[in-house]
């Protein structure tokens, strides 16, 4: 996804010196919701990603124009039957201890882990064998990865996958320290002294549902390239129109637009800017027996009739929001070319009559009655106006 956004700027009327504090190196920023989950081996959302990606590091890194980068690892060579990784000797833990090839090991089975019942284990199934480990229950040092020594990783892949290095990115694949891990047993990354970080910048500040704040890291690898020393989020709301009154009144540096704010910016004389985040949003269907959705015809008849196209352009209507016509960022690539025209995209075939085929198959398993879908969604006007699209979409047309 493009998010479209107001950026502070000197010459915007309504511009003021606390939301930037060049001097001090503080920016002022608000977000949507409470982070939900901040153990990375476990979250799933947008917002505990954004903080997440602050305050800690994978072997690799995105560069500004999405070039794969070290990170932790300082380098990486594709092996006979996978990666090896060498990391940074000078790679540190907010408490000055050392970061270790055991580090992202102990990281990765405990995300594959039954127990922990991590929602993007799967990421991590390209290792031979997590995916027995996490749907079987396979032992966990049965994962094919090697220390060599304390700074080097060795990464042993279920089959070949060129991509592999540049998902060790992702959240999933970041490191965890066992050691603080077990010291706070359920209760890790609840609070922001529950937790331990190895990125630019540490959370010295979470007061739940109200103010976050991060620090520079001062044991970072990478510190002196780091200009900012603080990023405060005193503001949380999920409302794009408060968002846009703060920004207004000069008390954060950037706010997302949605549709009703942004001819009102425009006119004002705002900058807007477009960034590709990568973030894909999607209906999820409830795959349990019990439920009428475990049906593929019926899931196939409500395919059928949604067209993303539709529903971005026509609904919401917001530029930078493009249709999710594939679960690959359009800035994957693979052996120099992005993976989307590596695998071309199959388009499902969608109209009614494709739609109401399905429908009467779906009634023929269900033993001729469907009974009435519940969709849970969120409470931003947005997910709203998404939720009343496919309810007005399902009733009209199946």
């Amino acid at each position: 996804m493009t998010v479209l956004f107001l950026l502070l700027s000197p010459i915007a009327p309504f511009a003021q010196s606390e939301a930037v504090d060049a001097d001090a190196g503080r920016l002022v920023l608000s977000i949507a919701t409470e982070p939900p989950d901040l153990d990375h081996s476990t979250t799933s959302d947008q917002i505990s990603i954004f903080v997440l990606s602050h305050v800690f590091e994978g072997l690799l890194q995105y560069g500004p124009d999405g070039q794969l980068m070290p990170a932790v690892a300082e380098s990486w060579r594709e092996t006979e039957n996978g990666f090896e990784f060498v990391l940074r000797r000078d790679a540190r833990w907010s408490d000055g201890k050392a970061l270790t090839a055991m580090d992202f090991k102990y990281a990765w089975q405990r995300a594959l882990s039954p127990d922990t019942a991590s929602q993007y284990a799967f990421i991590l199934f390209p290792i031979a064998g997590a995916k027995a480990i996490h749907e079987q229950g396979a032992p966990a040092d049965s994962l094919g990865v090697e220390i060599v020594d304390p700074y080097t990783l060795r990464v042993v892949l279920e089959r070949p996958c060129p991509w592999f290095p540049s998902l060790t990115a992702f959240p999933t694949f970041y490191p965890l320290r066992e050691d603080v891990v077990n010291r706070w047993q359920g209760r890790y990354a609840a609070d922001a002294d529950k937790m331990i970080y190895n990125g630019p910048f540490i959370l010295d500040r979470w007061v739940h549902g109200a103010h976050l704040r991060m620090r520079r890291n001062e044991h970072y690898w990478n510190r002196e390239a780091i200009a900012l020393n603080e990023i405060d989020i005193p503001y949380i709301t999920s409302d794009p129109g408060a968002q846009y009154n703060l920004f207004k009144d000069g008390q954060i540096a950037l706010a997302n637009l949605d549709k009703s704010s942004l001819e009102h910016a425009l006119s004002r004389g705002f900058e807007a800017r477009e960034f590709k985040n990568g973030t894909l949003f999607y209906w999820l269907f409830n795959f349990r027996d019990e439920r009428p959705t475990s049906n593929r015809a019926l899931r196939k008849a409500i395919q059928s009739i949604f067209d993303p196209s539709i529903l971005v352009y026509q609904v919401l209507g917001l530029p930078g929001i493009e249709p999710g016509v594939s679960l690959f960022p359009k800035t994957v690539r693979v052996a120099g070319q992005r993976l989307r025209e590596h695998h071309p995209l199959t388009e499902p075939d969608r109209s009614l009559a494709v739609a109401k085929r399905w429908l009467e198959q779906a009634r023929n398993e269900l033993g001729g009655e469907i009974p009435a879908l519940t969709l849970l969604a969120g409470d931003s006007p947005r997910a709203t106006q998404e939720a009343e699209f496919l309810q007005y979409l399902l009733k009209r047309a199946l």
